[in-house]
């Protein structure tokens, strides 16, 4: 006997469907990073781009979220004279916020206060990389400063840590105009208003095959329908 699909399954309309997220996953079972993990998801990012919506012929926004990329952190901590095995203690955390490109050092200054008043030590502070020029017009008007922190959170345990950095969070965005876009000791996060290969384009640590190593990698399409930035309007 012959089984033949039915035409709408030929047909597959669900590929010109731009309502809704596309969400994928990778994880290394072993626990064991590797570049090849980031490759696969952001391959995969590129083949669910067309769940994507479109603003003006830009994409409205995709994101990757992966564990801490700790040999890159270990090169940076390296280079304000820390030392790099920093970045494997339980209690290294990262936060890479969007900040507006008005007033950045007094905002930066202000984040410094509040991590002393929440006890954490703060490390590591610089502008993350990034490739403007691989922006639509849309979100090159809109861009926000890519901020990277870095440092040491104490606690009785991971957990504590953790409960102290999100409370850290919630002081920042009540009481200044930036957005967190990932704050912990376990992931980063990384996103950008643009299509599905934009991301990958606009911030070359993804592209790095030996320094940006990880084990999970977690993609989303469609992530900054609202308002991530002061004055951004939602899409």
């Amino acid at each position: 006997m012959t089984l033949v699909p039915p035409v709408e399954e030929n047909q597959r309309p669900w590929l010109d469907e731009h309502d809704a997220c596309a969400l994928v996953a990778q994880v290394r079972k072993g626990g064991k990073p590797t570049h090849g993990n980031v490759q696969r998801t952001l391959a995969a990012l590129g083949r669910m781009g067309h769940r994507t919506g479109e603003v003006a012929g830009e994409g409205d926004g995709c994101g990757l979220l992966t564990d801490i990329p700790r040999i890159i952190w270990a090169r940076h901590m390296k280079s304000v004279g820390q030392q790099g095995e920093l970045a494997n203690d339980p209690h290294f955390f990262v936060i890479h916020l969007f900040l507006p490109q008005a007033n950045t050092q007094e905002i930066i200054e202000r984040i410094n206060a509040l991590a002393t008043l929440s006890v954490l030590q703060v490390l590591y502070s610089a502008p993350g990389l990034v490739r403007p020029e691989m922006l639509g017009p849309l979100a090159r008007a809109q861009e926000p400063v890519f901020w990277q922190i870095a440092g040491h959170a104490p606690g009785r345990d991971r957990r504590d840590a953790n409960a102290r950095l999100f409370e850290f969070q919630l002081e920042l965005e009540k009481e200044l105009p930036v957005h967190v876009v990932s704050c912990g000791t376990h992931s980063v996060v990384y996103k950008v208003r643009g299509h599905s290969d934009t991301l990958y384009k606009y911030y070359p640590d993804l592209r790095d095959p030996v320094l940006f190593i990880c084990w999970i990698t977690f993609i989303d399409l469609r992530i900054l329908n609202q308002p991530c930035i002061p004055g951004m309007k939602p899409t």
